[in-house]
């Protein structure tokens, strides 16, 4: 599981709006992403970003490798998907991998 909260999200604090997060669940033998949950303030537009993806194998690549404007609260999934990678050690699979498959 990735999560980034938007608690420390430099948008959502200036929206004074910190209440949610993004949550990214993947296969962690083949780093495939299986689901998501966003919470809070544009979570309906936000989720939208997930779907754009190619499928779910390359996914959590072509997240990574996404221009992701700053402040925004949809940078929070590219930190959900650092997380996750870092914690499951997918670095390669995610960073190192074909974007687009």
């Amino acid at each position: 599981m990735g999560f980034a909260a938007f608690e420390t999200s430099p948008r959502a604090l200036g929206q004074d709006e910190p209440e949610g997060f993004v949550c990214l669940i993947a296969d962690m033998d083949s780093g495939a992403l299986l689901g998501a949950e966003i919470i809070g303030g544009d979570a309906g537009e936000l989720i939208h970003l997930l779907s754009l993806a190619p499928d779910r194998a390359p996914a959590l690549a072509w997240l990574a490798r996404g221009t992701w404007n700053h402040p925004t609260r949809a940078e929070e999934i590219l930190n959900a998907t650092e997380t996750l990678a870092a914690k499951w050690h997918l670095e390669d699979r995610v960073f190192g991998g074909p974007a687009c498959g």
